[in-house]
């Protein structure tokens, strides 16, 4: 795993696109903000003393690409998904998640602590700790037919 600054996104545990990245690690960018916005960091919180800590309530803006070739996993950012041409009718936002409760990648929710709002980064999620190594043996086809809307 490695951290570095100046990066946009962050990483996010999106079950759904698995299958896609099982056998690449995952490199994810970070933005993070506290729900309730700078103002209130900035008149002097405690996260603005100690950064932000497990249970804090953060709204991060993320893209999650493999590291092998750079394809996209998942993003909260509307222009890299009309560039990569997904989505159409998603909602694309940062979301607001939990610190420590895992809504994002372990990795991911450690290089958010002690940081403060609006720093940014970069971390590199093994597949081991993402979506799990690729096994072939638990890959399944099923139809369209079968999931329900």
């Amino acid at each position: 795993m490695s951290n570095e600054s100046e990066a946009d996104e962050a990483a996010d545990g999106a079950e759904e696109q698995a299958a896609e990245t099982q056998a690449d690690d995952v490199e994810a960018t970070e933005t993070e903000e506290s729900e309730a916005g700078t103002e209130e960091t900035e008149a002097g919180t405690e996260s603005e003393e100690t950064g932000l800590q497990r249970g804090d309530f953060v709204t991060i803006a993320y893209t999650a690409r493999t590291v092998e070739d750079g394809t996209l996993v998942d993003t909260t950012d509307p222009e890299v998904a009309e560039e990569e041409g997904v989505g159409e009718d998603q909602e694309f936002a940062p979301r607001t998640i939990v610190i420590g409760e895992g809504h994002v990648f372990g990795a991911v929710e450690d290089d958010l602590v002690g940081k403060e709002v609006g720093d940014t980064g970069t971390v590199t999620v093994a597949a081991a700790e993402a979506f799990g190594e690729f096994d072939e043996d638990e890959v399944r086809t099923i139809s369209t037919d079968r999931i329900p809307e």
